[in-house]
């Protein structure tokens, strides 16, 4: 997927009030941006069943370009433009006007060019990776801490982070640079189970995400 589709569909993601999105070519994942609460499989599970639910009406004569659904988990919303589908988790749905009109436009400019990935070819050259600050990752943990011990208690709270930390390839001692806090931040309030906590947590998470927004 080239860098110009990339680079959209992350600024899709950093819109307020999304949580995750995903791009899929019918029920194939292309690039998953939900949180890492969300397996990969649980991922490919959600696209299909969007793709299913979509294809259902179109072979019945509706050939439906948007859907909304409203659960116990939150909101999803998917845009669909000749099988290619953006699917979106949401934090509610006063976002949708704005993030539909996006969706259509970035499905119509890039039709041509979204594609299945390729399967991996051997190499021996290794990813660039991003530069890590061990003074910026421990202020973040320990602000993220602070919040999360309101909730569930420190050493509840530090598991949290230690297990979300090893699905994403890393550990508490090791941190993440700044470019993957808030997919840290989201997936470890997506586990609290009260919706009334993750809104307030998420409150303060976009606050301590701001200050380290420039970084």
């Amino acid at each position: 997927m080239s860098g110009d589709i990339r680079e959209s569909l992350h600024s899709l993601y950093k819109m307020r009030g999304v949580i995750g999105i995903c791009l899929h070519r019918g029920p194939d994942v292309i690039e998953n941006l939900f949180p890492r609460a969300f397996s990969q499989h649980r991922v490919e599970d959600f696209c299909s069943a969007i793709f299913d639910l979509l294809d259902g009406y179109i072979q019945a004569g509706r050939d439906y370009e948007e859907i909304c659904l409203k659960f116990n988990g939150g909101i999803t919303y998917s845009v669909n433009h000749q099988k290619n589908i953006i699917s979106f988790l949401l934090e509610d749905a006063t976002i949708i006007p704005l993030l539909g009109s996006a969706s259509h436009t970035f499905l119509k400019d890039h039709q041509n060019d979204i594609h299945l990935p390729k399967p991996a070819q051997g190499t021996d050259s290794k990813p660039k990776e991003e530069t890590m600050d061990p003074e910026v990752w421990n202020e973040f943990h320990k602000q993220l801490m602070g919040i999360m011990n309101k909730v569930i208690g420190g050493a509840t709270s530090e598991k949290l982070v230690g297990r979300m930390l090893a699905s994403m390839g890393s550990t508490i001692d090791k941190g993440l640079p700044p470019s993957r806090f808030r997919e840290l931040g989201l997936s470890v309030v997506l586990e609290i189970p009260n919706r009334s906590k993750q809104a307030a947590l998420r409150g303060e998470l976009d606050t301590i995400l701001n200050h380290f927004a420039d970084i």
